[in-house]
């Protein structure tokens, strides 16, 4: 990895920048949906390549994980 002088300085955003009751803009709205899209692709392939039981059923037991996060069945 190579090394830089130009060192970009960034300042430190605002407190009132992130307002956990803002409705949400486009910006993070497009951004959520490319993150689904993405893992909508991760799983499409993760199926594909399942050749074995034992592969499906590691899948499977991954995929019962995520739902039960996103339930609140833990």
């Amino acid at each position: 990895m190579s090394t830089s002088k130009n060192v970009i300085r960034v300042p430190k955003p605002p407190a009132d920048a992130f307002n956990k009751d803002r409705p949400v803009p486009q910006h993070l709205r497009t951004q959520m949906e490319h993150l689904a899209d993405t893992v909508r692709k991760l799983v499409r392939d993760e199926i594909k390549a399942a050749k074995t039981e034992g592969e499906a059923a590691v899948y499977i037991k991954k995929m019962t994980e995520i739902v039960r996060l996103f339930s609140g069945n833990q």
